[in-house]
């Protein structure tokens, strides 16, 4: 019987290492499931600061963009209001040179005129000097 309990506790001994062998092996599996986990967690975690990197960076490009873009809208509007105050401009200065035509071309009839006039009283005066000259010769 005692060779028989000692049997029995070998077997017992025997089994109870298997067991802390198979534990020993299992807690070994789960450590490496554990670092495979935490690589995968840090790799994530290094992923997601990435894309947090690239959305700061893609806001502060946006907002550079809007800013630009606000400053060529304002550009644009003060074009437009210089083109405006150019064409009012250019406006007044097409009545005064059509204003200006008109007194030139009423100047020019008046030269015009006193010239046939004056021509006319060098005719009449060469006239009156070829009268002279004739009735000095008689």
């Amino acid at each position: 019987a005692a060779s028989l309990a000692l049997k029995l506790s070998r077997e017992e001994l025997e089994g109870a290492r298997r067991e802390r062998d198979l534990a020993v092996e299992e807690k070994e599996v789960y450590e490496d499931e554990v670092k495979v986990l935490r690589g995968e967690r840090d790799a994530a975690l290094r992923e997601g600061d990435a894309a947090r990197g690239e959305a700061h960076s893609q806001s502060v490009r946006a907002r550079a963009a809007a800013a630009h873009r606000d400053e060529v809208i304002c550009e644009l509007e003060a074009a437009r209001g210089e083109r405006d105050r150019l064409a009012s401009s250019l406006s007044k200065t097409s009545r005064e040179r059509d204003t200006l035509a008109v007194e030139c071309h009423t100047l020019r009839g008046e030269r015009d005129k006193h010239r046939s006039e004056r021509d006319a009283l060098a005719a009449e005066r060469d006239g009156l000097a070829s009268a002279i000259q004739l009735k000095g010769e008689w």
